[in-house]
């Protein structure tokens, strides 16, 4: 019922002009998963009213072929529902429980979607998308069954298939597969030239496009397959990059561009089944790049800044497909010679003359983060070659060439992902990548006084330490006060790590502030605006004040982190004394009057007892406050930050002998 619910609606599609369910795809996708299960339980009768539907409407489709129109684009629909269903169906086979019957029916169906392949073909120029969708569909789920290193030898589905097509194997079949990708390629990335302003119709081509290069990677893939591919030669009409727009120096698209680099993954896996160290076929391979990077050269040098950009885009989206199939060491080696160092130094070229565009550096960025990548010990160098030391050369030039760039201009902030947290995320896989790698003797840097690696390293940390009290300051204020609620929870942790992160979080971000509040009339404008939303944060009148005010806050949280780290020094075992003192002296300084309150509520709650012991208590207590402050200036210098951590063992040396005989204090509930 389902089925012919679905082939039946199509003509009422058409004719009310409502929306396509064909373009639904996630939704065909799930209703498949389910057909693919309930047609094979009684699968004899599923494929019979598969293939009387199919037949019926495959010859109403050759009849109005020739006329056109709107009765073509119906059977069109017809038939691509049935693909469809075919492809679920066959996907659904389970080996342990399907019979050479099974296998026989299976093959019925590929016939028939074969032969309309062939006669679909004949209407590319008419775009028929979904029908094309359905069929990749189809060749993806018989290539999961039927093609791969778990097949068995004497599959029972090509004995019909070689009687009535001629395909007896997986090579013939395989040669099928690659030829309707060849055709797909190189039709519909033509066709679209004239029509990039339909974005409607582009999106369908963009995913015939995406999932036909999917079947062409999912084949060169597996172990079996891709030799089979490989000693078939279907793959060669696909090679020659001059007959794909999506491959040619003159296309702009992003949507477009993003296909090379899983395009040429595949032909690098296909180059790599028999290469061996054949160094004149790895060259015959890349000279299409070797030409480009000439005339990418040539451009840079003539000052024609936009084609060159466009090519070297493109080249870096090449390599690094190319890149990340070459897994053995000759083969790596070959591409590392032929790149470096000359082609390398145009792609660092583009980084200085192109460094705020970011779908310039993106792709150049990647394209090393792929080439540090020490996949399968591909770089396992021996011990007298200097290739890790160069290689880690080039990946150091082109991370300070970035990240200089990065660190001296301001991007957008609208756009910061991408100019900025996009392309300094990919720098630190880079350098992840190559210090984990062993493949380089890194003090040998610092033997020859090789400033690579100390660059490197430097710009890693300004980076890494650039903007992240920017970009709290600039967050919502439910988010800044989320951040400081959680830093005080942890202060409380009984884990010590936990306690110092969060002692260091707060140091950071208190020490900014109080250092631009010191500096308002000094400050750039940048550090003026984080101070000013900092501020903003905990509203305007005040930091403190308003703190305790605010409906956002009603705990008084940063009045609560004082009392929280003064409980902690003076009342617990504490064992990271030096941790807490540094977040302590910038919460002093900016509240003094709290600090003051704090002091007033321990000294008080000492009078228990009364009479003199209890005044001498206090004195006691008080003489230690006097003491924590001695000496201490209203600055946050080396020297004086060590100063006042010095007075604070003191202090809390000297407060826990005058506390030894009196009860603990929760100064929390005293304030409040």
């Amino acid at each position: 019922a389902y089925v012919t619910s679905r082939v039946d609606s199509v003509s009422l599609v058409f004719r009310e002009g409502l929306e396509q369910p064909l373009d639904d795809v996630n939704l065909v996708s799930q209703q498949l998963e389910q057909l693919a299960t309930i047609g094979r339980c009684e699968y004899e009768k599923t494929v019979q009213l598969l293939v009387q539907l199919f037949d019926q409407s495959a010859s109403a489709y050759s009849q109005v072929m020739p006329l056109g129109g709107t009765d073509v684009l119906v059977q069109e629909c017809k038939l691509a529902w049935l693909t469809y269903f075919m492809g679920a169906c066959v996907g659904g086979r389970i080996s342990f429980n399907s019979t050479d019957v099974h296998d026989e029916l299976d093959s019925e169906l590929c016939c028939r979607v074969l032969q309309l392949m062939r006669l679909a073909d004949q209407r590319l120029p008419h775009a028929a998308h979904r029908l094309e969708l359905a069929f990749l569909y189809f060749l993806d789920q018989f290539r999961k069954i039927y093609v791969g290193d778990s097949v068995q030898k004497a599959c029972k589905v090509y004995r019909r298939m070689g009687e009535v097509l001629g395909i007896a194997d997986e090579s013939a079949i395989l040669a099928v597969f690659v030829t309707k990708a060849s055709v797909l390629l190189l039709f519909f990335l033509e066709r679209l030239r004239g029509v990039i302003a339909n974005l409607k119709f582009w999106s369908h081509h963009e995913t015939i496009i995406g999932r036909t290069l999917a079947l062409l990677s999912d084949l060169s893939a597996g172990y079996s397959a891709v030799r089979k591919l490989k000693a078939s030669n279907s793959y060669w009409p696909i090679i020659p990059p001059a007959h794909f727009p999506f491959l040619s120096g003159q296309e702009t698209l992003p949507t477009r561009l993003k296909f090379r680099t899983s395009f040429y993954a595949a032909l690098g896996r296909l180059l790599m089944v028999d290469l061996g160290e054949d160094e004149d076929r790895f060259q015959a391979f890349m000279q299409p790049l070797t030409d480009a990077f000439s005339n990418v050269g040539n451009l840079l040098n003539s000052n024609q800044l936009q084609e060159a950009q466009t090519g070297l885009v493109g080249l870096a989206r090449d390599l690094r497909g190319i890149a990340f199939s070459l897994n053995t060491k000759t083969a790596y080696m070959m591409l590392l010679d032929w790149f470096c160092p000359d082609y390398s130094q145009l792609m660092v070229k583009a980084l200085e003359v192109w460094g705020a565009s970011p779908e310039v550096t993106t792709p150049i960025l990647k394209l090393y983060a792929e080439v540090a990548q020490n996949r399968s010990n591909r770089l396992q160098f021996d011990v007298a070659s200097p290739d890790g030391v160069l290689l880690f050369r080039e990946l150091s030039r082109v991370v300070c060439t970035y990240g200089e760039g990065l660190l001296a201009r301001q991007p957008p902030k609208e756009r910061i992902y991408h100019h900025k947290l996009k392309g300094i995320a990919v720098c630190f896989t880079i350098l992840k990548a190559s210090l984990s790698g062993n493949y380089v003797n890194l003090g040998v840097f610092s033997l020859y006084q090789d400033p690579a690696l100390d660059s490197a390293l430097s710009v890693f940390v300004r980076l890494l330490l650039s903007d992240h009290v920017y970009f709290l300051a600039g967050s919502e204020p439910t988010v800044f006060l989320y951040v400081l609620q959680s830093v005080h929870d942890g202060l409380t942790s009984s884990d010590t790590l936990v306690c110092s992160a969060c002692c260091a979080v707060l140091d950071s971000l208190l020490s900014f502030l109080f250092t631009c509040l010191q500096r308002r009339g000094r400050l750039r404008p940048r550090q003026r605006e984080a101070c000013d939303r900092m501020q903003a944060s905990c509203c305007d009148a005040g930091i403190w004040k308003n703190m305790r005010s605010s409906d956002q806050c009603p705990a008084r949280l940063l009045e609560q982190l004082l009392v929280t780290l003064l409980n902690i020094v003076v009342f617990e075992d504490c064992r990271h004394q030096w941790s807490l003192s540094r977040p302590l002296l910038p919460l002093i300084l900016l509240n003094e009057k709290c600090f003051q309150e704090v002091r007033a509520s321990i000294i008080s709650s000492q009078q228990w007892g009364g009479g003199q012991a209890g005044m001498e208590r206090q004195s006691a207590v008080s003489a230690c406050f006097d003491k924590l402050m001695e000496g201490v200036e209203r600055n946050l210098l080396v020297r004086n930050r060590d100063k006042f951590t010095q007075n604070l063992s003191l202090f809390r040396r000297d407060i826990g002998d005058a506390l030894k005989a009196a009860p603990a204090v929760d100064l929390g509930n005293e304030m409040s």
